[in-house]
């Protein structure tokens, strides 16, 4: 039964060390995804940096072939449709039916991108795909923290503000608020408003985020969620939050912090913050 043996129970056996996991004069590097993480919850962090993630399946490769697709600029919807179809062919479905099924509900994400793609043209101009962010951001009393990423689409609004948008291929998007209190955008937002986006490292006004879920059709192709853009004030709070983020990579305590993505989360059996033991 799990959790039957006493070895295995905490508070049962010493603290193997005291000592934080780096010194106090390094300098963190944080991606957008480790910064949701660490905000939502340090010691999932831990775990995940450390061996403790489900492996790779085939959910998450038939996501890289989407995103892989659809960061090819200028490509029609016939032409992105033939390259799923071709990429097809080498993944390991089980069945017949779930390959068809799933080949089906991944040319409806492609198509409601194309329309996307199409709808919003009047309101934002393509800067690049796949765009790089790599730069230190300084988060006050001389500390600094390396931002690293990749930006799904840079767009450029009307007033000539840059836009972030990140496409996601899941079936449930966020909520409206929770859109704006997303700490991936507003990283990618930051490092916009900081020169680490634009070509030639400009400072440029940030003009907003959005999360395009693909995987969710609506009249414009994709449901969106938006992100404000960030003001003065808004950048120096996030700043904080990046600040608090990599000091707890640091350790050597690492907090169970309930939240929505719990139920996905590969250590919740042996979770502090879950008593019931059960994976859910």
């Amino acid at each position: 039964m799990p959790g039957a043996d006493p070895a295995g129970w905490h508070g049962l056996t010493p603290v193997s060390t005291g000592e934080p996991l780096r010194g106090g004069g390094d300098v963190v590097t944080l991606t957008p995804s480790t910064l949701q993480t660490l905000t939502d919850c340090p010691l999932r962090w831990l775990a995940e940096r450390h061996g403790g993630t489900n492996p790779r399946d085939l959910r998450s490769t038939i996501g890289s072939v989407v995103h892989a697709l659809i960061a090819e600029p200028h490509r029609s919807e016939s032409e992105l449709l033939a390259e799923l179809e071709r990429a097809w062919q080498h993944l390991p479905f089980a069945a017949q039916w779930h390959s068809d099924n799933e080949l089906a509900r991944h040319r409806a994400m492609l198509e409601a991108f194309v329309e996307w793609r199409s709808q919003s043209r009047g309101a934002l101009t393509e800067v690049g795909v796949e765009v790089e962010i790599d730069g230190t951001l300084q988060t006050g009393d001389g500390e600094q923290v390396r931002l690293r990423g990749r930006v799904d689409r840079l767009e450029r609004d009307a007033a000539g503000r840059l836009v972030i948008v990140d496409v996601k291929t899941g079936k449930s998007p966020v909520s409206k608020d929770d859109a704006q209190q997303h700490a991936q955008l507003a990283m990618y937002q930051l490092a916009v408003s900081e020169g680490l986006v634009a070509p030639g490292g400009d400072t440029v006004e940030p003009g907003g985020a959005r999360l395009v879920y693909v995987g969710k059709a609506g009249a414009a192709g994709a449901v969106e969620r938006e992100q404000d853009p960030l003001t003065a004030d808004a950048g120096d709070e996030w700043r904080q939050v990046i600040r608090r983020a990599a000091a707890a990579t640091a350790g050597p305590q690492f907090v169970a912090r309930r939240n929505d993505g719990c139920t996905h989360c590969p250590i919740r059996p042996c979770c502090p913050a879950h008593t019931d033991g059960a994976a859910r």
